[in-house]
């Protein structure tokens, strides 16, 4: 499976993430909205990101990887603000966010942000942003 690279912040950005990307695999489900984000960490902020600057498809029943390279470390993530621009043409438009799963390559520590929902501005809320806490470790084996 090929890994995609998220833009890094301006040059040297030592600090690397692998982010992992579920896609839900209902009709509709994928997007070719513009995604972006921030990880909200105890040491930083990230920078807004984008998924997909281009538009590229986020498709149904995807995993997608990417690296993110960032300037500073953000300690342990724990907070994802997730959102879409709604650009997507027609059925394209609405995404069905599964799970964002970040590491932390240096530290080895990874962070799950359980979403299962619709980003959306006709289905599920109606909201194309999601505000996402980190999942504790009870809460992933409780599954």
């Amino acid at each position: 499976s090929k890994v995609s690279l998220v833009p890094p912040d301006r040059m040297p950005a030592p600090h690397v993430f692998q982010i992992t990307v579920t896609t839900g695999s209902m009709f509709g489900a994928g997007t070719t909205s513009r995604v972006g984000f921030q990880l909200y960490g105890s040491e930083g902020t990230s920078l807004v990101k984008m998924l997909n600057p281009e538009g590229e498809a986020l498709v149904r029943g995807s995993t997608l990887h990417f690296v993110m390279p960032v300037r500073e470390s953000l300690g342990e993530v724990m907070l994802l603000h997730i959102w879409h621009d709604n650009s997507g043409e027609g059925d394209n438009s609405s995404w069905f966010l599964g799970s964002f799963v970040v590491r932390d390559v240096e530290k080895d520590v990874v962070s799950y942000f359980t979403c299962n929902d619709w980003l959306s501005a006709e289905k599920g809320d109606g909201e194309v942003q999601k505000v996402v806490h980190a999942s504790t470790e009870e809460e992933l084996t409780s599954f």
